[in-house]
């Protein structure tokens, strides 16, 4: 029983103790003369306390001056002097004051110092025009990717309202205790007497205060990464402006807030950035307007290389972009002597991706994956493969979140920086260990080669690969031959094929160049997938017009095919008509038309009569019958060609089309000019609709049809 009342008493001191300090906070926020309202209040609650306690411990429960000490004057003075409140006796009468009575000074602004400023006219004026709405509060969030400039245009927009708005207060507010910090400042700027008589949370507690029956003041919070850590704060006020950075761009809604998003410079705004900054570079304007787009025109990076640039005179221009392109990860991370050089693009994306990490480590991984293809139009159905459907969803609206993606519709868009960034390895960032990068470069690379069309001449499938082709084009150009994989050839291969349909031929000998040189590597000479490479070599270099480069190439084709393979393999016999080509196509017409009509027996004996490759090769037989000066013979044969493929393929199949084209030729050369215009028109009508008024074998029927009328 001894136990329970001394626990009482205990409680019973402690709640009187919270009172008593509770007291004193209500003295200093409110003043004294309100605060003597409450006094008889707190003393009856005391007196009461005591009484209770009294009642319930009896006098069996006290103990005798040795065992606990009493709690005289002087213990209640170190007690006060250890949380920094002094007795509100002791308090001068203008610290106590209420805060309705205690008045801004005139001009009392804190704002950073803003660097060079240039550009975002339509922002300035869309925050104006929200800021200085009727409303009587408002909460604007400007939000944007690290290093866009979020920062910058808020401290020139609070500068531009000094005269409008007092105070203009600036505040770091990153965590909360940086935004009770920078309110403390605020409490203490507003009344000096209170800096050394109140704690940090006491002088918070009568900013807010302040705030919240004051009116005409601009707040401006810098860098809030969670949005929940304001509410305390804006449900307190009523009438002011408060003006928000952050890297977020969701959650804002709950709070009321207008939401501006900024973007990156234009090339201009970013060149005269330079400028300005680096004036002795005018002469360079051209390779520096360059060096912005390198930069992707991000403020921060443009004025990271610019305070480079304006303080090493003898680094040309042209250097530091060189520079910049073969190693970024240094160069985004090398500032200016004087230069803080925490804000660099780096470290501050990496303050986000540690965030990234801590919430989404699928997000992190996406944005390595998304680094290795172009920066936009990224379908999401190429990432939906990586974790299940829901988890990359998720992890993507992470990453808009916090402003590293856009989102429109389904699909993805990169800063080009970030992904440079993204794919440069480095060793003791744990955001960019080369193993994980390589991942990511092996991971992009099949992610495309699943997600690209298994057909390549059939038009209904050029859609999805025109869609494709800018990331595997940028993948090409992001990696080297020395990390290819089997995967990277075999999506080289059929890129470089599906290139040549589209008559895009200097990339696609450079893709098979690479190819085979890879497969080489990987495989050896005699693998099909090297064969395969060889002959798709061949026939880029056939179609360029390489005759001798083609026919050489054909010829070792052919011949490791059909000793690895055997003579009646498809793909020999691919080769055999490949070669048949070249030969056609090198004037050696004899020999070309024997070999065809050895092939064409061959694959409608393996294959078939109805079997595409079939068709190609009696095709290729007649357009050579022709060339010999057997026009009736190519006559005959290219009319049979042209029936099957219309049955087979489709009258809009461009092997129809190509058959079509021949088969007016072939009239054309026989002299019936009446039925060669008629098939030529309809040709041409036919290639415009299905492969465009610029492709190659349009452009070729429209030659032709003018020659022949």
């Amino acid at each position: 029983m001894m136990v329970v009342m001394r626990g009482w008493a205990g409680v019973g001191a402690t709640i009187t103790a919270v009172a008593v300090v509770g007291l004193g906070v209500y003295f200093v926020t409110v003043g004294l003369d309100a605060a003597d309202k409450l006094a008889s209040v707190l003393g009856l609650f005391v007196a009461t306390s005591g009484l209770v306690l009294a009642s319930v411990s009896g006098p069996g429960s006290r103990r005798r001056d040795t065992e606990l000490p009493q709690i005289d004057e002087s213990m209640w003075d170190h007690f006060a002097q250890a949380i920094m409140f002094p007795r509100p006796g002791d308090l001068p009468r203008d610290v106590a004051r209420p805060v309705t009575e205690a008045t801004a000074r005139p001009g009392l602004v804190c704002l950073p110092i803003s660097p060079e400023f240039v550009g975002r006219n339509s922002e300035l004026d869309t925050l104006d025009d929200i800021m200085n709405s009727g409303e009587p509060m408002v909460l604007t969030v400007v939000h944007g990717l690290g290093g866009v400039g979020k920062s910058t245009l808020a401290a020139r927009f609070a500068g531009m309202q000094v005269d409008r708005f007092n105070p203009v207060w600036w505040i770091s507010a990153n965590s909360p205790s940086a935004l009770r910090e920078g309110l403390a400042e605020l409490a203490v700027e507003l009344q000096p007497e209170l800096r050394d008589v109140l704690p940090i949370d006491a002088l918070m507690a009568r900013a807010v205060s302040w705030l919240s029956c004051h009116s005409g003041w601009l707040l401006v919070l810098d860098d809030v990464s969670v949005p929940a850590d304001l509410m305390p704060l804006l449900e307190r006020l009523r009438e002011g402006r408060v003006l928000v950075t952050s890297r977020l761009s969701q959650g804002w809604n709950g709070l009321g807030a207008r939401v501006l998003p900024v973007d990156v410079l234009t090339d201009d705004e970013a060149t005269e950035l330079v400028m300005r900054v680096a004036p002795r570079r005018a002469a360079d304007e051209m390779v520096v307007t360059e060096l912005c787009r390198e930069l992707g025109c991000l403020p921060l990076a443009v004025g990271q290389a610019a305070s480079y640039l304006s303080q090493n005179d003898l680094i040309p221009v042209r250097v530091y972009l060189d520079s910049l392109m073969q190693r970024p990860e240094l160069m985004f991370d090398r500032t200016a002597q004087g230069s803080d050089d925490e804000r660099t693009v780096l470290r501050i994306w990496r303050i986000t991706l540690d965030k990234l990490a801590s919430t989404s480590p699928l997000a992190v991984e996406l944005l390595r994956i998304t680094a290795w293809w172009a920066p936009k139009l990224i379908p999401t159905s190429l990432l939906m493969a990586v974790a299940e459907p829901i988890e990359v969803t998720d992890a993507l609206g992470v990453l808009r979140a916090y402003n590293m993606i856009g989102i429109d519709g389904d699909l993805i868009s990169v800063h080009p920086m970030i992904q440079t960034v993204a794919r440069s390895p480095d060793p003791i960032d744990p955001h960019r260990r080369p193993g994980d990068v390589a991942d990511a470069r092996d991971r992009a690379t099949l992610l495309l080669d699943q997600a690209r069309p298994t057909g390549i001449h059939d038009p209904a499938d050029w859609p999805e690969w025109r869609l494709l082709l800018p990331h595997i084009d940028a993948l090409v150009d992001r990696t080297s031959g020395e990390t290819d994989t089997p995967v990277s050839t075999r999506l080289l291969n059929e890129t470089a094929v599906f290139l040549g349909t589209q008559g895009v031929l200097s990339r696609a000998l450079v893709y098979l160049e690479r190819a085979l040189d890879s497969d080489s590597r990987l495989h050896g000479n005699a693998h099909p997938a090297t064969m395969t490479s060889r002959h798709n070599l061949a026939n880029a270099h056939k179609t360029a017009g390489n005759l001798n480069k083609a026919t050489s190439l054909f010829e070792e084709a052919l011949a490791d095919r059909r000793r690895v393979l055997g003579e009646d393999h498809p793909d020999t016999l691919y080769t055999m008509a490949s070669l048949a080509c070249a030969l056609e196509a090198d004037g050696q017409l004899d020999t070309a038309v024997r070999l065809f009509e050895q092939t064409v027996a061959d694959l409608a004996r393996v294959l078939g009569d109805d079997h595409p490759h079939t068709l190609l090769s009696r095709n290729d037989l007649a357009f050579t019958l022709k060339e010999a000066g057997r026009v009736d013979m190519a006559v005959a044969l290219f009319e049979r060609t042209l029936a099957d493929r219309r049955r087979i393929l489709g009258p809009d199949h461009p092997h129809t089309l190509v058959s079509s084209k021949e088969l007016a030729e072939a009239y054309f050369a026989r002299g019936d000019l009446e039925q060669a215009v008629v098939m030529f028109e309809e040709t041409l009508a036919a290639c415009e609709h299905t492969l465009g008024t610029a492709h190659p074998l349009t452009r070729a029927v429209r030659a032709d049809l003018a020659a022949a009328v």
